[in-house]
């Protein structure tokens, strides 16, 4: 009898691996040009990443670097009261910044140098030029978050603008422009955003102070519906039973945060007129004698 051989489950006839192994060489030799091809792209790739991370490491660290700069300047502007001192210190911020918009203009960081420039100018009250930065700013802004941050510092300009004049049509001409800032921001950045609310008190005082108290008291009500007052503990904590010292840091920053919130300042402005406005009734304040 013939004896009959078996090859194990799963396993080709010797012949069979044999004729595989040429089919697997003829299919590198055929492609072997465009394998050759995806092996230099993919090299290629890697370096320009490895390139892309250093430049942006570089960028990161000049940037910075200006940046740091540019707030300390700013910060010693802000506390000079001598004239001389203080445009000395201004000619530096806007140095500073005049070199991050040359090279980094078409990026963020440029656009952010734009609105930087526009609070230096307005701290130093050349309010036109200001608005000038603010409007470059929106136009390059990235998104509608940015741009309505643009249209509430404009906005803002604009309202302490008004208070340079005496002339009431003028007065009342700033104050309509930064009532339509205002709007526009409120619609680029709808409630229940950050930027919403600080929109919104910014038009409840143009209300105020163009003599629309109903207006403005529906505003600030409106801020306190939207804005809940902050909780913060109520007593003060000793720093030295704290396990963690950061501790009393964030209760520091969340006491001061209660303290300048959008509630507390839009219950404060309600009440003052509430206290004067013709259907409610006027407060009473006692003057001290012979004043």
């Amino acid at each position: 009898m013939a004896s009959t051989s078996h090859q194990p489950p799963g396993k080709q006839p010797p012949d069979a691996e044999q004729q595989e192994m040429p089919r697997g060489l003829e299919l590198v030799l055929k492609y072997r040009t465009q394998l050759t091809v995806l092996a230099v792209v993919v090299v290629v790739m890697i370096l320009l990443v490895n390139m892309n991370n250093a430049r942006v490491t570089r960028i990161r660290q000049e940037s910075t670097g200006l940046l740091s700069d540019a707030i300390n300047s700013y910060s010693q502007l802000m506390v000079l009261s001598d004239i001389e001192q203080r445009q000395s210190q201004f000619d530096d911020v806007i140095g500073i910044l005049n070199q991050l918009e040359i090279d980094y203009g078409d990026t963020l960081l440029g656009n952010e140098a734009r609105y930087f420039r526009g609070k230096v100018f307005f701290a130093m009250d050349r309010f036109e030029e200001a608005q000038e930065h603010y409007r470059a700013y929106i136009e390059h802004a990235a998104n509608d978050e940015n741009r309505a941050r643009g249209q509430i510092a404009l906005g803002y300009s604009h309202e302490n603008q008004a208070f340079l004049t005496d002339e009431p049509g003028e007065q009342h001409g700033k104050l309509d422009d930064a009532s339509d800032n205002y709007t526009r921001a409120m619609k680029l950045s709808p409630a229940p955003s950050y930027i919403y609310y600080y929109a919104l008190m910014g038009q409840a005082r143009v209300s105020e102070l163009t003599s629309r108290r109903a207006e403005a008291m529906s505003l600030y009500e409106e801020v306190l519906e939207g804005r809940p007052e902050p909780p913060v503990d109520e007593d003060e904590p000793d720093p030295r039973t704290l396990a963690n010292p950061l501790d009393y840091v964030k209760w520091f920053i969340r006491k001061q945060q209660q303290a300048e919130s959008f509630h507390t300042t839009a219950k404060l402005r309600l009440d003052r007129l509430r206290a004067t406005t013709d259907d409610e009734e006027l407060a009473t304040v006692s003057l001290p004698e012979g004043s």
